[in-house]
């Protein structure tokens, strides 16, 4: 009932709307490019070729073509041409039939010859129904030598196209589907047909199979082949359409083989178990009055491009570099000039890029050829160097490998001392080595350092350069290089070399350093009054900046300062400053708890910085406690413990300022 309600819709709307139909025509003919179309109603007769009794075929120009009944090697072979006879003819390049898959079946053999003002055709009529759907397809398959030119065809009803021209590639063995719908309007008779739109002498073969006319449509797309990533999530989909639209129909889907199916193969869309499996998925589709359209699908599987097929390499003089690229990659490549040779031999030099691509992936493979000289180093003869504090040796920079042997690898070494040098040059051509022998011999400007004054009991080194080749001796005849003084005097030193004798002496003298002291630690009132003295006559180091003999305290810390004589010797002293408080702006508690537990045993807890009278009084005024050594009460009276309670507090001190104050306060004894 839903059908035909549905049906009814479409009726009426093509009456109202001839027009609409008539435009939309062409975009529905593109809408079906490229989906299996099934005829559930084939009007087309004998249009798998399979009677070879019957004389149902007709062609333009106006002779008519029959039937020959004359199979050979498994096939009913058909020539069209206008003015001869249909003759078979074997084929190299035959095909197996389309309907059949096999050499058993058979096809129509198309053979149009030049014929200038004729316009080919091949048909059939129909009576028809009118504002009705019609379904027009056929597989065609090219049957031409490669060098000739391929046929064009189209399909036409009553004259209009319902399927664009298609130039036919000359692609042998493969059968392709062409299909397109019409609609009837107001028709009764309809003439399909197939036409060819060249007719050159050579070339324009073509077979044709398994026509179809019919007014059921239904379609069953299960998409192009898909090369999918074997870390995708891949899915399938099924396009389906019939002559009542997509809202008017419900389909019963099947996707086989199951096995490779997560979940139900019974969707319009299905998701691909992972890992994918390759091969080739069939969809079933059926319409509810039980008519069923099939089509296929091929499913690739490509594996992530990590080609790394080739690395930079040096080739000797007149080698060469073949190089293979593995058949069996996943994926396309080239050349960077565009060649896809899977072998190439490389016999010179510059940069070369391989590109790769497939469903996961693209990447580019870029490696370099270089053709090494042989690695031909000299460093020349052995030498000795007189007055001069280095030497470079270079080497000129080529592709080849070095080491030296102290483990280097630079192109240049900077000698400064005697070196035996040896060289080793390589690379993949030949191996090389040489050696040189470098001497350093020196007359010096100055062979000891400065005369130098020392403090006190200083000790001093006297070091000469060990780099030297000569001897040395002292004045005391002692041939050490190095000696160590530790008195005043002037020490003489005699240098003698293959480039030269030279006298030199230092001269030594003892300085005393300079003692002071700054004072004890002390606390002081913080008005800024106080001044810390250094001795006087000397230079003058302060951790404040200052460079003056004395300096203000400022604030608490420690004071250091460094003094410096006229012969450079220094000493150092230090001097901690702490600030006497304000007792008035000393907090003191209002209770205490002396039960020997270490926490809050006396009163007051605090201890002052200066000298205090600490006086404790009971309720009845008496006294129990008095302290001027800075220490608290510890809650006894006599060596007894008094009991808990209220007493009374006086402090008596003298401030920053010398007045003499007073503070008084309570507090409470608790056990």
């Amino acid at each position: 009932m839903g059908d035909l309600f549905c049906l009814s819709i479409v009726y009426i709307f093509v009456y109202m709307r001839k027009l609409h139909f008539a435009l939309s025509l062409f975009s529905l003919v593109l809408k079906l490019s490229g989906q299996h179309l099934c005829s559930v109603n084939n009007l087309w007769v004998n249009g798998n070729f399979e009677d070879t009794s019957m004389s149902c075929y007709y062609f333009n120009p106006a002779n008519k073509l029959s039937n020959q009944n004359s199979p050979w090697k498994g096939y009913s072979l058909f020539r069209w041409q206008p003015k001869s006879k249909v003759q078979p003819r074997f084929l190299n390049e035959a095909i197996a039939d389309h309907t059949t898959g096999t050499n058993n079946g058979h096809y129509l053999y198309i053979d149009p010859r030049n014929l200038s003002g004729y316009k080919y055709q091949f048909y059939q009529t129909f009576k028809i129904q009118k504002s009705t759907w019609y379904n027009f397809s056929l597989w065609y398959c090219s049957m031409n030598m490669p060098q000739n030119p391929g046929a064009t065809i189209r399909l036409t009803v009553n004259n209009k196209v319902v399927a664009a021209d298609i130039n036919i590639p000359n692609i042998n063995n493969s059968w392709v589907q062409l299909q397109g719908a019409w609609f009837s309007g107001s028709d009764t008779t309809a003439i399909a047909a197939l036409e060819t739109l060249n007719a050159q002498i050579h070339g324009n073969d073509l077979a044709v199979d398994d026509i179809v006319f019919g007014n059921g449509l239904l379609s069953a797309d299960a998409g192009p082949d898909q090369t999918f990533c074997e870390t995708d999530s891949a899915k399938l989909h099924a396009i389906t359409w019939s002559q009542l639209g997509s809202r008017c129909r419900s389909y019963e889907y099947e996707w086989q083989p199951s096995a490779n199916i997560a979940g139900s193969n019974r969707n319009e869309t299905v998701k691909l178990k992972h890992p994918i499996s390759a091969g080739s998925y069939s969809l079933t589709v059926k319409d509810l009055n039980g008519n069923i359209c099939k089509d296929t699908i091929k499913v690739i599987l490509a594996k992530a491009l990590n080609p790394k097929l080739q690395v930079d390499t040096n080739i000797c003089p007149g080698q060469s570099l073949d190089i293979n690229i593995p058949t069996n990659l996943s994926g396309e490549f080239k050349w960077q000039d565009g060649s896809t040779l899977n072998s190439r031999i490389i016999n010179s030099s510059g940069n070369y890029i391989i590109y790769y691509s497939n469903a996961c992936n693209q990447l580019n493979d870029t490696f370099k050829i270089a053709i090494d000289s042989l690695p031909l180093v000299s460093l020349g003869n052995d030498t000795i160097l007189c007055n001069t504090s280095q030497f470079i040796v270079s080497i000129p920079k080529k592709s080849f490998n070095l080491i030296w042997e102290n483990g280097s690898t630079d192109s240049f070494r900077i000698l400064t001392q005697n070196t035996t040098l040896c060289l080793k040059t390589w690379n993949h051509c030949k191996v090389i080595g040489d050696t040189q022998i470098v001497r350093f011999e020196k007359t010096p400007d100055n062979l000891t350092p400065p005369d130098f004054q020392y403090c006190d009991s200083l000790s001093y080194w006297v070091k000469i350069d060990s780099l030297w080749n000569g001897k040395c001796i002292w004045w005391d005849g002692s041939k050490q290089i190095n000696r160590f003084f530790t008195k005043e005097g002037t020490f003489k030193i005699r240098y003698t070399s293959s480039c030269g004798t030279f006298d030199d002496s230092i001269k030594l003298i003892s300085r005393s350093i300079p003692k002071f002291n700054l004072g004890n630690d002390t606390a002081i009132c913080m008005n800024g009054q106080f001044k810390i003295y250094a001795p006087p006559s000397y230079q003058y180091e302060w951790n404040t900046g200052s460079n003056t003999q004395g300096v203000f305290v400022k604030s608490t810390g420690k004071y250091y300062v460094t003094i410096l004589n006229q012969y450079g010797c220094s000493t150092s002293d230090t001097i901690e400053i702490a600030a006497l408080p304000n007792l008035s702006d000393i907090p003191l508690p209002n209770a205490f708890t002396p039960d020997d537990n270490g926490l809050n045993d006396f009163f007051p807890v605090k201890k002052f910085n200066q000298n205090v009278t600490l006086s404790i009084y009971n309720r009845w005024g008496e006294k129990i406690f008095e302290s001027n050594r800075n220490n608290g009460w510890d809650g006894n009276y006599l060596n007894k413990p008094c009991p808990e309670g209220v007493y009374t507090w006086l402090l008596c001190y003298s401030d920053c300022d010398g007045f003499r104050k007073f503070q008084r306060g309570n507090i409470t004894l608790l056990r």
